[in-house]
């Protein structure tokens, strides 16, 4: 939104997405989504990816509060806050399923960022969407709808994990705007916003799909090639691996050949099925399973972090079994 009279509509370009605007209070809801880079292409919207001057680049939805109960220009009151795209969604979906009913609070959320000061203060932003359907005496509301964004400072902490957190008892409030809706107003306004969020995602995310899975395709090659080329051996096992129900197809089929592992053994095409996933989204499977369910997907486990080298053993096996059918055929 410009605030400048004298700026024509040549010299700026409007992202705003939905406004609602009253002589006292404006409440406008913007883009500021940025797509993922590749290397997240799966993630479609960037989440905390660093950018060219090495600031974090976030994908939202900006939120912005006037108030000019007071007057307007130096007087009225400003406050802003962000959602990503999938909690402007959520809060699309609250807001169609409250429709004149709900009485209770749909979302809030707190954020602080940027660096402390001197005293250890650092930015903080408050946004709280509800609906109350009636006042104290029991009268149903106009405008049943409250959008209150409440901008201020507080300390700064960093937990554990990494993440920041105010410390309790040292919030400070500077700036805070309440705005009231109708139920047709708040619907049209996150209706226009999950509609763009639609067409944004349509426009942007097709081309960093198709790279990132290039990428991904040609990571897999060339993590196989160098498995082909470097094979890891497997440590013995000291305890019989388990028996698995599943039968993978042309049983009577063998592998190539390939190295020994350290105890002397050599891996067949048979026990490499059996081998047992026990970590992330495959875990309860065995290589087997995965291999009927999609060949490539086996690859991944030749280079992945927590594949073990019988892990990596056995995608080798099911792997060069694959390479050799094709070269045969």
């Amino acid at each position: 939104m410009s605030n400048n009279a004298n700026t024509s509509y040549e010299d700026y370009v409007n992202n705003e997405i939905s406004t609602y605007m009253t002589n006292k209070n404006v409440l406008a809801f913007s883009d500021k989504m940025n797509p993922a880079s590749p290397i997240n292409y799966a993630t479609l919207h960037s989440k905390g990816e660093e950018g060219a001057n090495g600031r974090k680049i976030y994908s939202t939805i900006g939120i912005l509060a006037l108030d000019f109960s007071n007057g307007k220009g130096s007087n009225t009151v400003r406050a802003e806050a962000n959602v990503s795209p999938a909690e402007a969604r959520y809060i699309f979906a609250r807001v169609q399923s409250g429709m004149g009913h709900l009485d209770d609070t749909i979302f809030q959320s707190s954020k602080i960022f940027g660096q402390p000061d001197q005293h250890g203060y650092a930015t903080m932003r408050n946004l709280k969407i509800s609906r109350q359907r009636a006042d104290s005496d029991g009268n149903v509301k106009k405008y049943p709808w409250i959008v209150a964004i409440d901008n201020g400072r507080a300390i700064k902490q960093m937990g554990q994990n990494g993440s920041s957190y105010a410390k309790s008892g040292t919030y400070q409030s500077l700036k805070k705007v309440i705005v009231n809706l109708s139920d047709q107003d708040m619907f049209c306004l996150l209706a226009e916003v999950a509609a763009f969020i639609q067409v944004w995602e349509v426009t942007f995310t097709p081309k960093v799909v198709r790279e990132g899975r290039a990428l991904l395709e040609q990571k897999m090659a060339e993590a196989a090639a160098e498995a082909e080329r470097n094979p890891k051996p497997m440590p013995q096992q000291s305890h019989q691996m388990p028996q698995q129900n599943y039968q993978a197809p042309h049983q009577n089929q063998h592998a190539p050949s390939v190295p020994p592992t350290q105890g002397g053994q050599v891996m067949t095409l048979e026990a490499a099925r059996e081998v047992l996933i026990d970590f992330g989204t495959k875990n309860g499977m065995t290589m087997g399973q995965i291999e009927a369910e999609w060949v490539d997907g086996v690859k991944w486990y030749l280079t992945a972090n927590k594949a073990s080298p019988q892990h990596r053993q056995a995608a080798q096996v099911i792997m060069n079994y694959h390479s050799s059918r094709q070269q045969a055929g």
